[in-house]
């Protein structure tokens, strides 16, 4: 009796180990694209977020640009990265950032990151998107990221300074305007 209860639970545990693995496959395989020429084409985007935030279309007069994007739609909620950095010539940094400040229900942050940040979508449902605006440089980082964690094996693809001070710190929806919010997002919690 005791030797049929051993093999019940060893099967059970390797089932289970087995379809452990099996979710797992998936973020082995991810790989994001670096190529600025498919920026816009968020073809696989399946985020909460509208991407409010990110320009429709790459400034001909941005220089020093880099990209990263990634989404893929994971076991429980879709995991989604995508960056962008441009440094922009006077008069159109000047539109870019009036253009981010016209977005309705932004909000501007100057406490929760290094940089002056408007922000649409902040610690909601394990997600984060907003524009970082550096004047000096005349530069603007666009981030978005969901279900994305900075000490996952998966990592963040760009420098983790462009995070808020509290990111992923803690993810519960609390219900407090301030401390999660998203406008333009597909869900609503």
């Amino acid at each position: 009796m005791k030797q049929k209860k051993t093999i019940f639970l060893s099967i059970g545990v390797g089932i289970l180990v087995v379809s452990f693995l099996i979710m797992l496959v998936p973020f082995f395989f991810f790989k994001g694209s670096t190529n600025v020429d498919k920026y816009g084409e968020f073809n696989s985007y399946c985020g909460y977020s509208k991407l409010l935030i990110f320009p429709k279309e790459l400034d001909e007069d941005a220089k020093d640009v880099s990209y990263y994007y990634l989404a893929k739609d994971t076991f429980m909620d879709p995991t989604c990265e995508i960056y962008l950095k441009c440094t922009y010539p006077e008069q159109e940094f000047t539109k870019e950032v009036l253009r981010l400040k016209e977005i309705t229900g932004i909000r501007e942050d100057k406490e929760h990151f290094d940089y002056p940040a408007y922000v649409t979508m902040y610690n909601f449902s394990s997600s984060y998107e907003y524009a970082l605006v550096m004047e000096e440089e005349k530069s603007i980082v666009y981030v978005n990221t969901q279900g994305i964690y900075p000490n996952w094996f998966l990592g963040l693809r760009f420098p983790k300074e462009y995070l808020p001070d509290n990111f992923m710190d803690d993810i519960t929806y609390t219900g407090n305007p301030e401390d999660n919010f998203a406008i333009g997002s597909i869900i609503h919690l």
